[in-house]
């Protein structure tokens, strides 16, 4: 339904683009991560093949994003166990202005036969099955997909041959010289002019730095947003911490706050006394909402009145520094917060229990981690877990559910229903009262042998080996 309303949208020309320029790298590896999980249990490998480490394209995330979903979900129908899917981007230029760039959605599937391709695009065009006689899906996604594309000046392509896969590609302008001014989403900063990219040559990368930024963070490192109107003290804030982290920032509480929401900061120092939102309205917004209510703040401000200080920390704020203020200090400060955050990450793995406040900061934190825990225990059985599903009901895009998952508990999405899994399968098997089989299908595992792997890694000991050793008291359902 959301896809031919959204068809209905273009057709009446009322869909309007948000283009904006991100890493295509680093937006294709949050997508790909969502579908980690079904791979797993269908035994199909997926593998992503960049041929850059960093790519900036301008395209409509909200968009591109639904072209992707439908190729993978696709690709994931149609391909057997021991089969793969490959996602990988081109660059076909050096000049980043220039040429075109393409993103391709592979797979060994069963294919299509050549008189299908003329029409694969078509609107309700579907393909039977012959093995089965069934027809899947509605035949809206591709097209809806072509159009989404095309509505970006991009073009997509398919080639397949019947028993050998198929083969997707997307190609699309670089630059922006090709965009209306109207498409353009002046609203948004990006990371072009702002984010100060450390070089890993240059430094010594602890393997806990590594490990908090698994993934498509994993070179990166911890993101720090200032927010100052004063821009010598923004300047001077800047060149002190990006020795030791990344920085965007912002010299106003409103561009502050957009910042904050799209990039998703590890921790936000803002200032109290700017024009337009000032820091105690940002704190209180950050603190308020959902995607971004678990970041730490810390307010600075020439103020020395206890009263101004109370009025801070009750919006939220996590520290309250008093200028002027020594950068030692703030770095002390900042060190500590984000020590802190990570051993509450940990909390999640380690302890066995499905209560939330033991992990979380604040309230929201823990009311959003609590859904989210009982809404995977509400649907354990479901082997195809739908992450979709869960965005609509936690009211969250998957971006900002992958990213918030991630700064709670330091899992992903499907690293997150793994682990929910897994506690739920050791309270079973603590019971003695259903064998592992059993209780592996009851939790969602298709396979046998991935439930135990994947047990074994969690536990470091096998189902059996903790049904033996585990008292049913000892844990928490």
């Amino acid at each position: 339904m959301n896809q031919l309303l959204e068809l209905q949208k273009i057709e009446n020309t009322q869909l309007r683009l948000k283009v904006r320029e991100i890493d295509l790298v680093r937006f294709l590896k949050e997508i790909i991560a969502l579908f980690e999980e079904s791979a797993n249990d269908k035994k199909i490998h997926l593998l992503f093949e960049p041929n850059c480490d960093e790519l900036k394209v301008w395209i409509d995330p909200e968009k591109m994003d639904k072209v992707i979903f439908n190729l993978l979900s696709n690709a994931f129908k149609f391909t057997l166990p021991d089969g793969v899917i490959t996602l990988s981007i081109n660059k076909l230029s050096s000049k980043p202005d220039r040429g075109t760039f393409t993103i391709s959605v592979s797979d060994t599937g069963r294919g299509m036969e050549e008189s299908h391709l003329e029409h694969i695009f078509d609107r309700f065009y579907q393909i039977e099955n012959k093995e089965s006689g069934q027809v899947i899906g509605t035949g809206i996604g591709l097209h809806l997909s072509k159009e989404l594309v095309e509505k970006q000046h991009g073009t997509i392509s398919v080639s397949s041959a019947y028993g050998l896969g198929s083969t997707f590609v997307i190609s699309m302008p670089f630059g922006k010289d090709h965009l209306a001014p109207e498409d353009i989403y002046q609203e948004q900063a990006t990371l072009s002019g702002y984010v100060h990219l450390k070089n890993p040559e240059s430094e010594n990368v602890s393997e806990e730095a590594v490990s908090q930024n698994e993934e498509h963070l994993e070179s990166e490192g911890t993101l720090i947003l200032i927010v100052e109107d004063d821009i010598d003290i923004l300047n001077y804030l800047e060149d002190e911490l990006s020795v030791d982290y990344r920085v965007i920032k912002a010299n106003n509480g409103t561009d502050g706050w957009k910042m904050a929401f799209e990039h998703v900061p590890n921790l936000i120092v803002s200032d109290i006394m700017m024009p337009g939102i000032n820091g105690l309205e940002l704190c209180k917004k950050v603190k308020s909402t959902i995607e971004t209510s678990h970041i730490p703040v810390i307010l600075l401000t020439a103020k020395t009145l206890v009263e101004h200080e109370i009025e801070g920390l009750e919006t939220g704020a996590d520290e309250y520094i008093h200028k002027p203020f020594h950068p030692r200090l703030l770095k002390l400060k900042i060190a500590k917060i984000i020590e802190a955050r990570e051993l509450l990450k940990q909390q999640f793995t380690k302890n066995n229990s499905f209560i939330a406040k033991e992990i979380t900061v604040t309230s929201a934190d823990e009311k959003f981690l609590q859904r989210s825990i009982d809404f995977v225990k509400e649907n354990l059985s479901d082997a195809d877990l739908n992450i979709e599903k869960m965005c609509g009901i936690l009211n969250i895009s998957r971006v900002h559910l992958y990213r918030k998952l991630k700064a709670i508990t330091g899992q992903n999405p499907t690293e997150f229903i793994r682990t929910i899994r897994l506690k739920q399968a050791a309270y079973l098997l603590s019971l003695g009262k259903l064998n592992v089989s059993e209780i592996a299908y009851m939790v969602g595992f298709n396979s046998h042998q991935y439930f135990t792997n994947s047990f074994q890694k969690y536990f470091n000991m096998s189902p059996t080996e903790y049904s033996r050793k585990i008292e049913p008291e000892n844990l928490v359902q």
